[in-house]
């Protein structure tokens, strides 16, 4: 059906259905695909206003009969009407889209759809099809892509603002659909509970963003949108296999023949009718691994059901659940330098369960409000063990958050809301059960008074309990973003920050390898800020569009918690030695960041996309002599005294340097792409780890120029649906420390083959 067939259908559909008497009707579509736009805001110019609903329909009343209209959308061309008579005409807007920027309409920033040139914080996106391309099996290898972004034994820093720090809660607060996806026990992102095969796109959001998203957001967000409501059937499948070649190092291979991993994976969407639809994925995989004993195997399976009752209008109800099942291995330490690839004492645990999440979720729009009632239910049931150890937790998590939107007109947006969330836990590790209560109101207004002016401002108070512990406090933000000509944007930010001790950090007693981690139940919370100001030129050329982004920052932390690595057990006995959370003081990170982003074509058979950035970061110690603790010998324990170099008053287990790009290259039926990382050297960690650590000190001395790390891929398009793809991994076979005694893979070759329509 053409676009003018589906407009006249729908004129005489409506004119005969609706009779409103003194209101003006309509019907929002776009104007090159004649799908509806729900959503859209439609203002008179008397200043009445509303939204359309599910078939893009709204009706505004008139007392005079008659009114002229704004119509707006985000990604669409706003369009301004001649003086309207009210009848029962059903009036057709067609909306033509925008020329748009990458990744230009995002919902993190302000919980509701805005375009990234006109948000007051920093913001990258990374596209699946960036997951799919590299064949990339955890969610954390595609953060590494993103500017500023690292990610360490699956804890994620932003501009570091956090360093490798053993169990220690995380300050980068990760989100599936805007609900924390946080454990509530160790403050540790579930990676494995990201729907890595039903995403459309992931927010990164930088600074501290507390007064959306709460306590772990001291650092900023991540947060992983899976897909919307299904408008056609759409489906993928792969399975791939590859091997892992031997280190440069021949004493680091402790394996005979080949170390294999492969496994497969697929996406379903189908619209079911016009009220429902799915979305469905699912993939296994086992890797033998290149640690002695760290096999691993995973399946997962993600569902998620809509549907949008037709006698409600404006109701959206959605359910989805994601269950995931590991047996995998972890390990603190190597032997040693030349046995790096075996634990220390060989002490690797064994984990293996059912963790799961399941997210009812209910939409009410109105008119001018907009109701958001979600809710998750997250299950982690961890058999930990190793030879000597039982590190078995249990925990459920119950989360509730309510949001009310009011859109009185396309200047201002109001967004308040109450969150909820409770979880029990026990663990051997934690010494025990606890429970930890988190609960907070929010508000946050955005306004744009003139079409080249946004600004922002908000604020949330959060009170936070653990077993007989509690604190609360209030943060507040405030933004704004003025367009200074077609296509630049200047921006100014300032976030307050907050992050609640875990019961992790406060309780765990255990050991790893003959290395101990002690409790500190003494902790006090982070407190911190944020200040950003940053320009971005977006462009759009005939065969090129994208964005330069340029952005600098200043972070300040209040009683920073880092793991300490001392004697805190008996005196002078080596096997006492190991890590311990502490209040280290007052912190301050200053920095610059640089973004590129860019689509196009060099001919009409050969186009290109583009990712990178470059990020400066200066992390700070502001008092380098202030005591935070004593050692079990009576040591005063300092910057100064535990770092292995204090000279420039760096903050331990970070980088200052950061760098990386992607770039996917697409002719005829071949695509061919790069990746490129590159981070300085770790000039400074526990001086006492870097002493006393077999191996430690010598790799650091022959690897103490940064890390360069190429990965590269190639694909072939067999038949229309039919795509082969060969990647490679660490191409050349760079021996990488990711912290101190733990090594990266080698390289990696794998090849996929996929199938979808």
């Amino acid at each position: 059906m053409n676009l003018q067939k589906f407009c006249l259908f729908s004129l005489v559909f409506f004119s005969y259905q609706l009779s409103f008497g003194q209101f003006v009707q309509g019907k929002v579509l776009d104007a090159e695909t004649a799908e509806t736009l729900v959503g859209a805001t439609v203002v008179s110019h008397g200043g009445d206003a509303v939204v359309t609903d599910n078939d893009g329909f709204f009706r505004l009343k008139s007392e005079k009969g008659k009114l002229q209209l704004t119509i707006a959308f985000i990604g669409y061309q706003s369009l301004t009407t001649d003086s309207l008579d009210a009848s029962e005409t059903i009036h057709l807007f067609l909306l033509k889209p925008t020329a748009q920027s990458l990744g230009e309409v995002v919902v993190s920033a302000g919980k509701f759809e805005q375009r990234m040139e006109e948000l007051t914080v920093s913001l990258d996106v990374i596209k699946p099809e960036l997951v799919q391309e590299k064949n990339q099996i955890r969610i954390e290898e595609s953060l590494q892509q993103a500017p500023g972004v690292n990610v360490t034994d699956g804890s994620a820093n932003i501009r570091s603002g956090s360093g490798w720090s053993y169990g220690t809660g995380t300050r980068v607060q990760t989100l599936v659909d805007g609900i924390p996806l946080i454990s509530g026990d160790a403050g540790q992102a579930q990676w494995d509970l990201v729907p890595i095969h039903s995403l459309q796109q992931i927010e990164v959001i930088k600074g501290a963003s507390s007064v959306l998203y709460g306590s772990a957001a001291l650092n900023g967000i991540i947060n992983a949108i899976s897909l919307p409501m299904p408008q056609k059937r759409t489906f993928n499948a792969s399975m791939f296999s590859g091997f892992y070649t031997a280190p440069k190092r021949k004493e680091l291979q402790w394996w005979d023949g080949t170390q294999i991993q492969s496994g497969a994976n697929f996406s379903w969407q189908e619209k079911l009718s016009a009220q429902t639809g799915l979305v469905l994925s699912g993939g296994f995989y086992s890797d033998e691994g290149f640690r002695y004993l760290d096999k691993e195997e995973r399946s997962r399976v993600f569902a998620k059901y809509f549907f949008n009752p037709a006698k409600v209008k404006g109701l959206k109800l959605q359910l989805a659940g994601h269950f995931t099942y590991a047996d995998n291995g972890d390990a603190l330490l190597w032997q040693n330098d030349s046995l790096g690839y075996i634990p220390r004492d060989s002490a690797i645990t064994r984990s293996t369960g059912w963790d799961f999440f399941i997210d009812p979720t209910i939409i009410y729009q109105k008119r001018k409000l907009k109701h958001t009632l979600q809710g998750r239910y997250l299950r982690l049931n961890n058999d930990s063990k190793s030879k000597d150890q039982d590190y078995s937790n249990h925990s459920d998590q119950y989360v509730g958050q309510y949001l009310l939107q009011h859109f009185p007109g396309t200047k201002l947006t109001v967004s308040t809301g109450y969150s909820l969330s409770q979880t029990q836990s026990s663990s051997v590790v934690f010494q025990g059960k606890h429970t930890a209560t988190n609960h907070a109101v929010f508000l946050q207004t955005d306004y744009k008074p003139l079409k080249w002016l946004n600004l922002n401002g908000g604020f949330r108070y959060e009170g936070y309990q653990l077993d007989d512990r509690n604190q609360s406090k209030p943060v507040f933000r405030a933004g704004l973003n003025a367009q200074i000509i077609k296509g630049l944007n200047a921006r100014a930010s300032y976030g307050q920050g907050f992050r609640f001790p875990a019961a992790s950090e406060a309780y765990t007693k255990t050991s790893f390898g003959g290395l101990l981690v002690h409790p500190n139940p003494d902790l006090k919370a982070e407190t911190g800020y944020s200040l950003e100001a940053g320009l971005r030129k977006s462009f759009k050329k005939k065969k090129l569009k994208g964005y330069i982004d340029a952005s600098i920052f200043e972070m300040r932390f209040n009683n920073m918690i880092e793991f300490t690595f001392a004697n805190w057990g008996k005196p002078f006995t080596f096997d006492e030695i190991g890590f311990k959370p502490i209040n280290v003081g007052k912190t301050k990170i200053t920095g610059v960041e640089l973004a590129l982003a860019m689509e196009g074509e060099f001919s009409k058979d050969l186009k290109f996309r583009f990712l990178g950035g470059y990020t400066y970061a200066l992390p700070l110690v502001l008092d380098s002599n202030l005591v935070f603790a004593k050692d079990n010998n009576g040591s005063e324990l300092s910057y100064v005294t535990s770092s292995s170099n204090s000279k420039n008053g760096v903050l331990k287990y970070r980088y200052q340097h950061l760098a990386k790009a992607d770039m996917q290259v697409f002719y005829k039926r071949i695509n061919a792409g790069i990746s490129v990382r590159y981070n300085d050297f770790m000039e400074n960690i526990d001086a006492l780890f870097n002493d006393q650590i077999a191996g430690i000190k010598e790799n650091r001395l022959r690897n103490d120029q940064g890390d360069f790390v190429l990965d590269l891929r190639a694909g072939y398009y067999l038949t229309k649906k039919l795509f082969v793809t060969l990647a490679v991994n660490n191409v050349t076979n760079r021996e990488v420390m990711i912290r101190p005694g733990f090594l990266a893979a080698p390289t990696l070759y794998t090849l996929k083959l996929s199938y979808g329509f």
